[in-house]
C-alpha cells in the first residue's frame, strides 16, 4: 500500500461494523486468517458480499472478492519504520538477549553475595581479635 503505508510500518487498525465506501483503505484477513493486509477497495458486490481490492502501486485487482465477514476494519493511524518492534523474528531475538542478561545478572549477584559474605566474616573474625586484645 505505499506510498500511503510502507512496508515496515506500524498501522493501527479502527474496528469498522459498516460498510465500507469505494476508494476506502480496508484491513482485512486472508488464507482462513493467517495473514493480514491492506488495500483499497475497487468496487463492492452486494450479492455476494465482498469486496473487489488492490493495492496503491499495483494496476491489476487482488484475485478473489474480500468477504465482508474478513473485514477487521479502516486504517486509522500510521507509525513508519517502527513495525519490526512487532517483528515475530526480531521479538524472538530479544527473548534470547533478555534471558542470557537475566542468567549473567544472576550469576554476579551470586558471585558479589559470596564476596561480600567472605568480607564480612573477615571484618568480623577482625572485630572478634580485636575485643580479644582488648580483654587480655
Amino acid at each position: 500500500m505505499a506510498p500511503a503505508y510502507r512496508k515496515g510500518g506500524l498501522l493501527f487498525v479502527q474496528r469498522n461494523d459498516e460498510q465500507a465506501a469505494v476508494g476506502e483503505a480496508i484491513t482485512f484477513y486472508t488464507n482462513q486468517g493467517r495473514n493480514i493486509k491492506t488495500r483499497r477497495i475497487v468496487a463492492i458486490d452486494d450479492r455476494i458480499h465482498g469486496y473487489a481490492v488492490k493495492g496503491d502501486n499495483v494496476k491489476q485487482l487482488e484475485m478473489g472478492l474480500v468477504h465482508f465477514r474478513n473485514l477487521i476494519g479502516k486504517p486509522a493511524f500510521y507509525l513508519p519504520f517502527i513495525g519490526f518492534l512487532f517483528n515475530t523474528r526480531f521479538m524472538h531475538v530479544i527473548k534470547v538477549i533478555l534471558f542470557c542478561l537475566a542468567i549473567l545478572l544472576t550469576f554476579l549477584t551470586v558471585l558479589y553475595q559470596k564476596k561480600y559474605q567472605v568480607k564480612c566474616h573477615r571484618l568480623l573474625e577482625e572485630q572478634v581479635e580485636s575485643q580479644k586484645e582488648e580483654f587480655h
